[in-house]
This record gives C-alpha cells, structure tokens and sequence, in this order.
C-alpha cells in the first residue's frame, strides 16, 4: 500500500494509527475515524491504510482508553469522548486548516457525534449508527430500560443541531442496530447542509462488501461535499 502508517500518541489517554497516503488530493480533507465496540485500531490497520490510498487523504483512526492494546485508562462514555477531543485536536494541530470529515461505526458513532457538538466539524459519515443508547438498550432488553439508561450517546440530539453534511450507511440486514435507528437519524437532520443516505441491500452488522457498501457511497458523498457553496 502506498501509505505512510504511524502509531502516535494523541494525549494522556489516547492514540491512534495515523495513515498518510504518498499522494493526497481530496480537497485539503483528513479523516477522523472511530471503529465499533468489538474492534481495535490494530484489528483495523487494514482498512484504515485502504481508505487513505482509496481516498487520497490522511486517516486518524484513534483508539478508545483501554481497548487494544493500550492499557492506559478504563473505558467509558466520559474517558471515550475525552479522547474523541484530543484526537481531534491533534489531527487539527497536525494538518492546520483542514477540513476534518469524523466517521464513526456502531458504537464508535456516539463518540463522532459527540465531536459534531463540540468542535467544527466538516463532514460527518455514520456506519450502522443509533438514535440513542437509550434506545438501543429498550430493543434489546426491555422497554422500561430506555427509562432509566444514563443519557450518553445522544446522537439524535447532536445530528439534530448540526450543519454538517451527513452520510448514513446502514445495512438492510442488521439486527443488532436496526435499519430504522439511520431512518430516524437522517429525518432528524433537518439542519444539516447536506443529507445521504446509503443502505446495503446484503450487509448486517458486521459483513460488509467494503467498496460497493461503504467506499463508493462516500466517495460520492465527499465529492458532493466539495461541490457545496461556502
């Protein structure tokens, strides 16, 4: 692969495999990139390299504090979304005046949807996202739980308030996050500049065809993007 990979230390708490393509050209664009509860940055450094060569820009797929293995800090939505905001940081301090597109996956998108709210964001790409951890937990557990679970992750909240163009991938066939969690998101976003929507007719939760289901639909959300009026 025709990258330059490296493991930086982002903060205190946090890391992140930074891919850099050789030859860059979308547009002055970095990717920010949150992976799913059962992955790890090493799990995906793959991928990761794939879609800065695929994309022609650097990725930053920073690690949540006690996952992989990083062994420093405990894992929770604070520690998370803490780290979420250093990663960020560092990617602004390191490519100044880019345009910083955060995707996320699962439930790495309540950590990119916590950035929409808190600092600027130039694009924002949901894989297999949900409304609310509240939500998700009275599908699978009960009804009642969706009363009494913490308030975190309220990404129907954040994609409420944004301006931020928006890409929802989901799969047809998932059952751990339904399709209807992206349907009730991207009705959400009224405000948003530009919506899109992209669901996989043969992807659940975790098989995925890379290209056709996830890297086609954002290379024409991203070239789209550009195309926007400042």
């Amino acid at each position: 692969m025709d990258t330059v990979e490296r493991l930086t230390r982002l903060g205190p708490d946090a890391r992140a495999h930074v891919s850099v393509p050789k030859i860059t050209g979308t547009g002055g664009m970095v990717l920010l990139r949150s992976h799913g509860n059962a992955s790890s940055v090493e799990m995906e450094k793959e991928d990761v390299d794939e879609m800065a060569f695929r994309f022609a820009m650097p990725v930053v797929a920073w690690e949540y504090p006690g996952y992989g293995a990083d062994t420093r800090g405990t894992p929770s939505s604070a520690s998370i979304c803490a780290a979420a905001e250093q990663a960020y940081d560092w990617t602004a301090r390191a490519w100044p005046g880019a345009t910083i597109v955060v995707m996320g996956r699962s439930i790495g998108t309540g950590p990119a949807c916590h950035l929409a709210r808190v600092r600027p964001i130039g694009a924002l790409v949901l894989q297999s996202p949900f409304t609310t951890i509240a939500d998700l937990a009275a599908e699978h557990v009960g009804w009642g739980t969706g009363y009494v679970c913490p308030a975190i992750y309220d990404n129907l909240a954040a994609v409420s308030e944004m301006r931020a163009p928006v890409l929802f991938i989901h799969g047809m066939r998932d059952t751990l996050i339904p399709r209807q969690h992206s349907q009730r998101l991207f009705s959400a976003a009224q405000k948003s500049r530009m919506r899109r929507a992209h669901y996989a007719p043969m992807a659940d939760h975790n098989a995925w065809r890379q290209e056709e289901d996830v890297w086609m639909p954002m290379d024409g959300f991203l070239r789209d993007m550009l195309r926007l009026p400042l």
